[in-house]
């Protein structure tokens, strides 16, 4: 399984303004804003990566070998999507057994359910997934993800955290590979996804 970014966020969910009321600096005052925004990104991504979860609405694209359940002969297993909230199947195809790519079309040849955390997808019913070339990332899906466009969909509680790491960045100047306190751990923690390891 791979997962690739093929269309990054537009925004962060930490405005630079919001995170310089946080830290309590003057607005006027731009000569941190460089740092001030690479904090913020840098936070979001962390964020992203310990939550396993898209923040703002991007595109990933995932690729796999084959469909699930071939390997333990379960047929009926579904397809579950990393990186929720999925808010849409953007496209969805396979490399047939005579090497060309068919595209695999909701509700007809699978069934999507994106309520759920993580988010799958299921062959119809009656109907098994189709048996693709035995190639590498024979599967190709792209998935739009993410809580909305606008930074007041994430969650308050995700965008504190965010903004209290970057301030304990910013303020102890801890690079990136240091420790994260456990307190924004805890914040986060029932924003895991621990579905998908």
């Amino acid at each position: 399984m791979a997962l690739v970014t093929i269309a990054p966020p537009a925004l962060e969910p930490v405005a630079l303004e919001m995170l310089k009321g946080y830290l309590r600096l003057d607005q006027g005052d731009t000569s941190q804003d460089g740092v001030l925004q690479a904090l913020a990104e840098s936070a979001r991504e962390w964020v992203e990566d310990y939550t396993r979860r898209r923040l703002i609405t991007q595109t990933v694209r995932l690729t796999l070998d084959h469909f699930p359940g071939y390997m333990t002969n379960n047929i009926w297993a579904p397809l579950f999507l990393p990186l929720p909230p999925v808010q849409a199947v953007a496209s969805f195809t396979y490399i047939g057994q005579n090497g060309i790519p068919q595209a695999m079309v909701a509700d007809v040849n699978y069934n999507a359910d994106l309520l759920s955390s993580p988010a799958r997808l299921m062959p119809p019913w009656g109907s098994l997934w189709p048996c693709p070339r035995l190639v590498p990332s024979a599967v190709t899906i792209d998935l739009i993800v993410g809580y909305g466009d606008t930074p007041d969909k994430v969650p308050m509680a995700i965008r504190t955290a965010i903004m209290q790491l970057a301030a304990t960045r910013f303020e102890n100047r801890l690079p990136d590979s240091g420790d994260v306190p456990k307190w924004i751990k805890a914040v986060l923690m029932g924003y895991r996804n621990l579905r998908l390891q």
